[in-house]
């Protein structure tokens, strides 16, 4: 009986793992390099192992009587620790930010420090396809998505191993951006930005380390009844 409370006990701790953490992103001024924000990402939702960083950088926004001279605000990205990596994107309350939608190019890629994208512009993503700088609000909301992973390396037969997913949403005026809510899941599928609600492992995951525990149990039952 008590091997059964132990696995099952086990395998509860194993799917706790998974939790979203409304506390797993970090951010600040950043105190780095040179970027003026940091964001960071824990690799762990106890907090108690190394985390990944990332800086950037935000430019109000411009104007001026010409209108093609004028620009919205914007982010870029700056640095990131090298360690796993952390890869930042543009996103939208609602959207699924997950390994499919980031594999199929539905999301806007911001970069990670080691390969900048061009500048986010700010508040919506429509003018990183205009030619023309329009004259946005100096003021607004924005998503961000912040993806990582807790150990190398980061592709296995051509996917992603990435099973740290997060978003933040954030304020900005003229002067500056500030953080308003965020939420990160390990070890799960994805998360819907915006929300607490996440992307499942798929079943057959769930059934294999199901019954690879009641395996476990089988084994240890029959070598204690053995002796």
């Amino acid at each position: 009986m008590k091997l059964a409370v132990f696995i099952l006990t086990l395998f509860t701790s194993l799917n706790a793992f998974a939790s979203v953490n409304t506390t797993g992103i970090g951010f600040g001024v950043d105190n780095f390099l040179n970027a003026n924000y940091a964001v960071t990402i824990f690799h762990n939702p106890t907090h108690t192992h190394e985390f990944t960083g990332v800086g950037l950088n935000f430019s109000p926004a411009t104007s001026g009587g010409n209108l093609l001279l004028r620009k919205p605000a914007s982010l870029s990205v700056d640095w990131s620790t090298a360690d796993v990596g952390e890869d930042v994107y543009g996103v939208y309350a609602g959207q699924e930010f997950s390994a499919d939608t980031i594999t199929s190019g539905s999301l806007t890629f911001l970069g990670n420090g080691y390969s900048p994208a061009n500048p986010f512009y700010l508040p919506t993503f429509s003018s990183l396809s205009s030619s023309i700088p329009r004259p946005y609000s100096t003021t607004g909301t924005f998503y961000l998505g912040f993806n990582s992973g807790q150990d190398f390396p980061i592709y296995v037969d051509g996917k992603l191993n990435r099973s740290i997913f997060g978003w933040a949403e954030f304020s900005y005026d003229a002067t500056g951006i500030t953080l308003i809510s965020s939420a990160v899941t390990y070890d799960q599928a994805g998360i819907f930005n915006g929300t607490t609600n996440t992307l499942p492992v798929p079943e057959s995951s769930s059934s294999a380390m199901l019954l690879a525990g009641l395996g476990m149990l089988g084994f240890m039952v029959r070598l204690r009844k053995s002796r």
